[in-house]
């Protein structure tokens, strides 16, 4: 009925919680987003070898946002699978295959027959082809699922990060690798666009929708980006160490590794010359030893912090150097929210519109660029809080995790009336 709550399954590659990661968050926020609008939620996970989780381990508040289903798959990298899939095949992609389990299916499958779900929500490229499973299983005309509203949640442009990471790559096999991942990848998204097996695609930033829609893609969409929960938002007596600089981030992501690196060789020794008491903190989950190991020039690496928001607010300026991403960079916007003053690239600030340079951000591409900014709010740190209020003035008024989500409820409830209506009108013609 109209007037009954939606019923929302969600469909994650790894869990929404907890939240590790900028896909972990964004799913999070969705989860707890939808929970707070009213729906009822279900979600059907990915237990990984890299983010594994035990949901009776969960905080209470946390098991009662959602019916919460986990399946253990694993996703681990290969590279004789890699290879192999290289080698017998021209256009399967590996990145792809890892994703795709059978008990997964089954979980799936058990979940269709007992529950009526009013959307299922794909979260990631990775999840596309579990839509076979939905509508064959779902073929018979008395299943309850059979009209179900399915949603392509695209989390980025998927196949533009590895175009990205191929253009940047000097060694000429690893930019063969990156540049032939990126074809397969881009041949297997622009597939799914063009066939449109989903109803509905839910870009996280407007920007990303024009460029499926370029794709090939034309099913109708509306752009959600990953909001900010304000009351989540957590805050801490501690007064920030003016000045330091800092980066956090995910460090088994290779784009933010990659990004890191050009930071550390390019832009960290200008600074370190021109403010040697300035102390560069670097944190993150899964920090390779090639940082950990890091002594000299006052760089600072403490590897996974046991609270991310502690850390940030301990800390002057956020670093946000990235050159192969695509989507939205969940941690600038977590950043924002604590009003920390933040450097970053055009790559890294993707996605997040209505923040301008010298206003809520500094923007910059070249090594001068990004040495000369970071000065700039060392020498000045008037001007860095200004920075920072503005920042966090933005994500308040941008960024409400309330608002994007009842737009794209009133959008689902819009596009389902819809189905319905088409429905009627093709049984009163026949």
């Amino acid at each position: 009925m109209a007037n009954d709550p939606l019923h929302i399954l969600l469909i994650c590659p790894k869990f929404p919680y907890p939240k590790v990661d900028g896909g972990a968050i964004a799913m999070y926020n969705m989860m707890r987003g939808f929970h707070d609008a009213g729906v009822e939620v279900s979600v059907l996970g990915m237990s990984t070898p890299k983010h594994p989780v035990m949901i009776r381990d969960f905080p209470p508040h946390i098991r009662e946002l959602a019916n919460l289903h986990a399946i253990d798959v694993d996703t681990t990298p290969r590279p004789i699978d890699a290879l192999a899939s290289f080698a017998f095949s021209k256009t399967k992609s590996y990145h792809v295959q890892r994703f795709t389990s059978k008990a997964f299916k089954e979980e799936l499958k058990f979940m269709l027959d007992e529950n009526r779900y009013d959307v299922i929500q794909l979260e990631t490229l990775y999840m596309l082809p579990y839509i076979e499973t939905i509508k064959s299983h779902c073929a018979a005309k008395d299943h309850p699922n059979r009209n179900v509203l399915i949603s392509y949640r695209a989390h980025n442009i998927e196949h533009e990060i590895w175009k990205r990471r191929a253009q940047n790559e000097k060694r000429p096999w690893m930019h063969y690798l990156y540049a032939e991942t990126a074809r397969r990848i881009e041949r297997f998204e622009r597939k799914q666009l063009e066939a449109g097996e989903f109803h509905v695609l839910v870009p996280i930033t407007g920007r990303d929708g024009k460029q499926m829609k370029s794709l090939g893609c034309e099913r109708p969409f509306q752009a959600t980006v990953s909001g900010v929960i304000m009351d989540e938002v957590e805050k801490f007596e501690v007064k920030p160490e003016i000045p330091s600089v800092f980066y956090l981030g995910s460090l088994d992501w290779e784009p933010n590794k990659e990004g890191l690196r050009w930071f550390l060789k390019f832009v960290w020794p200008i600074v370190h010359r021109r403010y040697p008491h300035v102390p560069f903190y670097i944190a993150g989950r899964k920090m390779p030893n090639e940082f950990l190991q890091l002594k000299k020039q006052n760089i600072r690496p403490l590897g996974e912090v046991e609270s991310a928001a502690k850390f940030m607010q301990e800390k002057g300026i956020m670093v946000s150097p990235i050159f192969s991403g695509s989507g939205m960079r969940i941690k600038i916007i977590e950043g924002m929210s604590h009003g920390k003053p933040i450097v970053a690239t055009r790559v890294a600030k993707e996605g997040i519109e209505k923040i301008y340079h010298g206003n809520q951000m500094m923007i910059a591409d070249t090594v001068e660029d990004f040495a000369n900014c970071l000065s700039i709010l060392i020498e000045d740190p008037n001007l860095a809080r200004t920075l920072g209020i503005h920042a966090r003035n933005a994500i308040k008024k941008q960024f409400d995790n309330k608002q994007h989500i009842g737009s794209l409820l009133k959008f689902y409830q819009d596009q389902i009336n819809k189905r319905e209506s088409d429905d009627a009108d093709k049984k009163s013609d026949n």
